[in-house]
């Protein structure tokens, strides 16, 4: 409860009120101006979002070289041959008289049936099947993966064991020829002496994944070594090369070349294996 002064006829109240809205006065006007100038900024936002869609568009459609310079091609009988064109195809016309053979993807298969007509699992191992055709060697294959030494030599981890001939390096997965002279290493080429790894000069970087596949002959086991070799689009040699140990499958083997640099795609069909 507020008393105002009686006797006066002032009312305190009001005039506290009135001097607290004239004190308050330039701060709601700071207030105003501040949401004003909110409000701008989200509009110029918005202008320069839609300025730069226009223009982003504008590039596109008119300046893109795909767009600008776009050709178009056609075809006197697209049931037969079809046309397709780009940026850089000039003003010609060109005509079709004879088709000789019609190009296809490369692929390849084994000759002969997978154990004949019976087929074999492709999951079970080589251990288990008891193929008579497959000749294999004393052995154990051994993997390592080879790091860099503070004097940049590559050093395998052997441990008293032997390296047995021609083993596998691989290079960031691009296979290397083992060479048995040390001197005038060419590119991809690679000398192995007492566990130690040498290549040509400025071949291997230094966080080059080094992978080695050997067969240490005092171990126990058996192994057989396959390789396959395709081409690139230069007409170079791209080989591939792996040890099979009798705990390997055919599915194993399989993916293992689908997996490398080479891009083959294997399977089995109708008791074959085909690589396309």
């Amino acid at each position: 409860m507020r008393i105002s002064g009686f006797a006066s006829g002032m009312d305190i109240n009001q005039m506290v009120s009135d001097l607290m809205r004239a004190e308050r006065a330039p701060m709601d006007k700071f207030t105003q101006q501040q949401t004003f100038k909110n409000w701008q900024v989200d509009a110029y936002r918005e202008l320069n979002t839609k300025v730069r869609a226009f223009e982003q568009s504008i590039f596109d459609r008119l300046l893109t070289p795909s767009r600008f310079l776009a050709r178009t091609g056609s075809s006197t009988n697209e049931s037969l041959v079809s046309v397709t064109s780009t940026s850089g195809t000039g003003n010609s016309h060109y005509t079709i008289d004879r088709v000789n053979q019609l190009a296809k993807a490369a692929s390849t298969h084994s000759k002969e049936k997978i154990n004949g007509e019976a087929g074999i699992d492709p999951n079970i191992s080589f251990k288990d099947l008891n193929l008579e055709s497959m000749s294999w060697a004393k052995g154990q294959v051994k993997r390592d993966l080879v790091e860099r030494g503070e004097d940049g030599v590559y050093r395998l981890g052997l441990e008293g064991e032997s390296i047995g001939e021609s083993p596998v390096v691989r290079v960031n997965g691009r296979e290397y020829e083992v060479v048995s002279d040390m001197n005038n290493l060419a590119e991809g080429e690679v000398f192995i002496e007492n566990g130690e790894l040498t290549f040509a000069p400025d071949d291997v970087s230094e966080n080059a994944r080094v992978e080695v596949e050997y067969v240490d002959p005092s171990g126990e086991g058996n192994y057989t070594k396959a390789s396959i070799t395709t081409f690139d689009a230069n007409g170079k040699e791209q080989t591939h090369t792996m040890f099979i140990t009798e705990s390997d499958s055919l599915r194993s083997v399989m993916n293992n070349f689908n997996n490398s640099r080479l891009g083959l795609r294997c399977f089995m069909m109708k008791f074959r294996i085909v690589c396309p």
